[in-house]
């Protein structure tokens, strides 16, 4: 805090021989304002003799003063989100980068409907061919609320599409002939008559978790693969997989993927040397495990057989 010497307005005079100096203003930081209770002027320069700098006394009323924190974080962006059914939808945004970040307000038409700590949400109970508004916000520890996301427009589906359930994993390459974290692939199959937006499904294993990415389709009759490597799978079979960026490091002694729609649903899953019970299935080193008629789905290991040769992906 500091004063300031208005030169021609007389204030506060302090008489001094042969000086007057006047203090008309008291500064404070604005942290403070409204605290100040009183003030006076000492007698003691705080420079040479003939200054017009002296000692100022105040008198500070902290009693109602708060250190409470008040700024709200800030606003929500990268939200997107697809539909997902005829009565789901499914939203994502960008994690908020505050501290002290409590949790996430999701807004439909402008209601609060859900919080949660998570970047994304599936919203269900809906009415089918329905156009709904979507807007999110932040809060911290504080309770202080964010700026309210842009506005995302959704349209439920008319009807569920019935071919969801037709697609299935098709073939699994977990035991390579040289590093499995370059050479391991899932392949899933769309058996179903309609083009099915698989954006936000998920494949999962034992351990972890891959996300399909947003705008992905698949179409009937159509095989899509999710290799470990780039490099690692085209020299293996000379030509590239649909994704090369899968996170799941399927183990050689048991294990189960399974795949999910974008509301956490299972769809289908396959097991291998008894990770399942009853799941039994044993590939050798450089054999896949496959479906044994692409038409058939009876969620046992009867529908499934291993392939020689490095396995047959894409069919």
């Amino acid at each position: 805090m500091y004063r300031y010497l208005h030169p021609s307005t007389l204030g506060y005079t302090y008489n001094t021989t042969p000086y007057e100096a006047r203090i008309d203003f008291i500064i404070i930081n604005s942290n403070l304002l409204g605290l100040l209770s009183s003030s006076s002027v000492g007698d003691t320069a705080n420079a040479s003799v003939g200054s017009d700098h002296y000692l100022v006394d105040l008198t500070l009323d902290l009693s109602g003063w708060s250190t409470a924190d008040t700024m709200p974080p800030t606003q929500v962006t990268g939200i997107s989100g697809i539909s997902t059914g005829s009565t789901t939808t499914y939203l994502s945004w960008s994690a908020n980068s505050e501290s002290d970040l409590s949790s996430y307000s999701i807004y439909r038409n402008g209601s609060l409907i859900a919080q949660t700590t998570s970047t994304s949400y599936n919203d269900s109970g809906l009415v089918a061919s329905t156009t709904y508004s979507y807007k999110v916000s932040a809060t911290d520890t504080s309770g202080n609320e964010g700026l309210n996301s842009t506005e995302l427009i959704l349209t439920t589906n008319s009807t569920t599409p019935s071919s969801v359930t037709k697609i299935i994993l098709s073939e699994v390459f977990y035991d390579t002939p040289g590093t499995d974290s370059l050479e391991e692939w899932i392949e899933i199959y769309n058996a179903g008559t309609t083009i099915v937006n698989i954006s936000y499904w998920t494949l999962r294993d034992n351990t972890g978790t891959y996300t399909i990415a947003n705008g992905t389709f698949i179409a009937p009759g159509e095989y899509l693969i999710f290799a470990r490597s780039s490099s690692g799978f085209i020299a293996l079979y000379g030509f590239s997989a649909n994704f090369t960026d899968l996170n799941l490091s399927l183990s050689n002694s048991g294990d189960k993927v399974s795949l999910h729609d974008a509301n956490g649903t299972e769809v289908d899953f396959v097991a291998w040397e008894n990770f399942v019970t009853g799941w039994n299935i044993n590939a050798s080193t450089g054999n896949s495990i496959a479906r044994i008629d692409i038409t058939t789905d009876s969620d046992s290991v009867s529908d499934w057989t291993t392939v020689s040769s490095n396995g047959s992906p894409g069919g």
